[in-house]
Order: C-alpha cells, then structure tokens, then sequence
C-alpha cells in the first residue's frame, strides 16, 4: 500500500485539553532490504490549546525502518513536521517545526498482540513544545 489513513482522538489535561486528527500518509520509497521506508504525511488536526481553538494543517517527512524485537516486529522512526496554526478565536496563524522520534508496533503481550503500541518524543523547534507522546491504537483492517 502506497497510501494510509488514519484518525483519532487525543484525550488530555491542563492547556492541551484535546484534539480530533487525521492524516494521510504517502510511501514514496519502501521498507526493502536495507533501504529505510521514506514517506510523506499530511495531516488536519483541530485542538484545543490554551483555552484557544485551532485548526492545525501539517506536512513531514518521515524515515522508518522496521526491525525484530523479541520476535515481533517494531517500527523506530524520525520526522520532521511543519505546521500553520490557525487559531480560529484571534483569527491569526503561526508555523511551527519540531522534530519526532519514536518508535511503533504491535504490543508483544499475549492477548494484547492485536492493538498497535507508540511512544514518541517530540522536540520543539520553532514556535512548538517538547513533549513526550504515548498511544495505543486498534486498526480497523
């Protein structure tokens, strides 16, 4: 598949309260042999920060390379995603770039093999914030 999609609901507290996603995600070269999966992922997100509304476009490049760990197969990667904030109550808008790196797959616990793991790092570059990011998924197909 050269093309995925995916959409989700981020849950949280304080000035991040939570947001509703969706991304498009275009391979351009695969994971094969030695050579690291390359692809393209846009995104739409809208989020509530700091008591404000936004409406978040976002492009990055992004290099994977799958690997075996314990037996079951595990995703790192790293990114580089750029971003317009349109914040929809001041009616301005900001770029922001940040750095990711992290690392997804299937959990490896018995009964648990079927939901997607994800734990991410993300380092704020310009106008974004550093965090840490953790999520499970379960895919549809």
């Amino acid at each position: 598949e050269q093309l995925t999609v995916d959409a989700g609901l981020g849950m949280g507290s304080g000035e991040r309260s939570g947001r509703l996603f969706t991304n498009a995600d275009f391979e351009i070269f695969p994971d094969y042999m030695r050579q690291p999966r390359v692809a393209l992922r846009a995104g739409f997100e809208y989020a509530k920060e700091f008591g404000a509304a936004k409406n978040i476009l976002s492009i990055a490049p992004m290099v994977s390379k799958g690997l075996a760990i314990s037996g079951k197969e595990a995703f790192p990667f790293v990114s580089l995603p750029v971003a317009m904030n349109l914040n929809t109550d001041t009616k301005t808008y900001e770029s922001t770039i940040s750095l990711n790196t992290g690392i997804n797959g299937h959990l490896p616990f018995e009964g648990y093999q079927n939901l997607i793991g994800s734990a991410e790092i993300q380092v704020g570059l310009k106008d974004s914030f550093t965090g840490v990011l953790v999520g499970l998924s379960y895919p549809l197909n």
